[in-house]
């Protein structure tokens, strides 16, 4: 998102909240103090971004109402990566994408001057 985004999202958020109902930003996975995630732009914007934020299991616990669900979802995750790759793991499946992504992107841009050329 970005600043105009994030500036109408937060009026919208704090709206709602003088209204004494709950409302936050939801990011669907991380922590708060981890490094998976960047919220640098939350901080930057958004007073309170931590009392306002949502991140990984808080979200999805928040969200059913269940201390426990962030499991059930990673493993219903898995359950259905399971049925659908067999004996292939997740993790083999997406790195095969990013290298067949890579591929296309060396094959349509050579370098990176050229990837910054096509910028503009």
């Amino acid at each position: 998102m970005d600043k105009t985004q994030i500036l109408s999202y937060d009026k919208a958020i704090n709206k709602v909240r003088r209204n004494g109902e709950n409302a936050f930003w939801g990011i669907t996975y991380g922590k708060k103090d981890g490094v998976y995630v960047s919220t640098s732009i939350l901080e930057t914007y958004v007073a309170d971004w931590r009392d306002k934020t949502l991140i990984g299991a808080e979200l999805w616990d928040y969200i059913s109402d269940n201390s426990n669900y962030h499991m059930i979802l990673m493993n219903t995750i898995q359950a259905t990566a399971d049925a659908f790759l067999g004996s292939e793991s997740l993790i083999e499946e997406i790195d095969k994408k990013i290298e067949l992504l890579l591929d296309d992107f060396r094959r349509k841009f050579e370098t990176m001057e050229n990837f910054y050329n096509s910028l503009w």
